[in-house]
């Protein structure tokens, strides 16, 4: 179950127009990876999910 709403994520997302932030503009799919070096704990997964889907 995620705490997250649609209108969180719209807030966020328009946070970000207008701010010239070249990572907006990345054009087609795209992947990344987490790459931890120690053992540590993963929070905001759900608000990623979220922002992605």
């Amino acid at each position: 179950m995620s705490l997250v709403t649609d209108g969180q994520v719209e807030t966020w997302l328009r946070e970000d127009l207008g701010h010239h932030d070249v990572t907006n503009h990345v054009t087609g799919d795209t992947e990344g990876r987490l790459v931890a070096k120690e053992t540590g704990v993963v929070a905001g997964l759900d608000a990623a999910v979220a922002v992605f889907e």
